[in-house]
């Protein structure tokens, strides 16, 4: 039948290999409904015969029973094991294949219906809650993740996938994240990984790395940028700054600000004289008069300060700090200070 052409037996179209596109579309018939009507009639040919015979083969149940029990044989044979995962991993790193991935990836994820995603998200949830499977998950999320060139991915992605979010994206996302420890058990439950976490960072091992991987030329590169960026972000003068300059400005003092000196970039200074002036805020400096009890953050400040002070006296800087209460209580005592303090140092 290879050697001859099919014909429709309604309109006498011809086809080499198969019928079936030709009578769906043009007659709108399925190919049972044509075979009642023409019982001696013949679809495909032999060859695609004989291809569709081993395509619904594997469409058997029991097929498929004698194909996984096959499997499972082979599984249990670790030269054969080795050799298939090594082919498997080689044919995966290949640029086509990943590109290939990524877009079936792509394309699946975004033409899902609502009902697919939901039952994918059960699907997920039901694979968690099975002991066998939820141990198998977390230890192969483990080995990938010691994995330096999966790590790298990974971090990429996630900074690709916020550096692309819309404005809109971003408030559901922050929304996301409020639900989420707005809810007792899952803030419970995410306070205990991160208790767990913190445990196994904390121990002389694991401090110990710590300390070597700061110590490399890239982390210190990487932390510094990540600064410069923070930075760039940032005010460089707050508010508090920005209403005691006003004052200065106001009685005809024209220090230069945000100027370094030595290690330190100080709020004002009048390098004619060598007098700095520092306006602290009361919290990140930790006012005296109003916190008794300071937590870390203000004691790397308190403490930072303490080494400005000592500094400035070893290099024959003379210093004036006022605290952010006393600017908003009578700044203008605060401008009369330095004035008499330029005074001085000019006399």
């Amino acid at each position: 039948m290879d050697d001859m052409k099919l014909i429709c037996k309604i309109c006498g179209y011809s086809a080499q290999d198969s019928l079936q596109a030709h009578i769906n579309h043009s007659h709108h018939l399925r190919n049972k409904e044509y075979l009642q009507q023409y019982p001696n009639s013949q679809i495909y040919s032999e060859r695609v015969s004989d291809r569709l015979k081993y395509t619904n083969a594997h469409r058997d149940p029991s097929y498929k029973i004698k194909l996984s029990e096959s499997s499972k044989r082979l599984r249990l044979n670790p030269e054969w094991v080795a050799k298939h995962d090594a082919s498997l991993k080689k044919a995966q790193n290949t640029l086509e294949a990943k590109e290939h991935h990524r877009l079936g990836m792509l394309h699946h994820m975004t033409n899902r219906t609502p009902d697919q995603a939901k039952y994918r998200r059960q699907t997920v949830e039901e694979s968690w809650k099975d002991p066998v499977k939820r141990q198998n998950r977390v230890q192969a999320l483990k080995k990938a993740h010691k994995d330096p060139e999966v790590r790298k991915h990974h971090s990429e992605a996630a900074r690709e996938k916020f550096r692309n979010m819309t404005a809109e994206q971003r408030i559901a996302f922050r929304q996301n994240l409020k639900d989420t420890w707005a809810r007792p058990e899952l803030r419970k439950k995410i306070l205990e990984l991160s208790k767990i976490g913190l445990e196994k960072a904390n121990t002389p091992e694991s401090r110990q790395k710590i300390k070597e991987t700061n110590k490399t030329p890239e982390t210190k590169a990487r932390r510094h940028k990540v600064a410069m960026d923070r930075l760039a972000k940032q005010p460089i003068i707050s508010s508090l700054n920005i209403k005691f300059g006003k004052a200065l400005s106001a009685n005809a003092l024209y220090p230069k600000a945000e100027q370094p000196v030595g290690p330190y970039t100080v709020d004002f200074l009048f390098p004619d004289v060598k007098l700095i002036v520092e306006v602290d805020g009361d919290f990140w400096h930790a006012n005296p008069s109003l916190y008794k009890t300071i937590i870390p953050m203000q004691k790397r400040t308190v403490d930072k300060d303490k080494r400005e002070v000592t500094f400035c006296k070893n290099h024959g800087w003379t210093l004036l700090r006022f605290w952010e209460t006393d600017i908003n209580k009578d700044i203008s005592s605060c401008i009369q200070k330095v004035q008499e303090k330029l005074y001085e140092l000019q006399n």
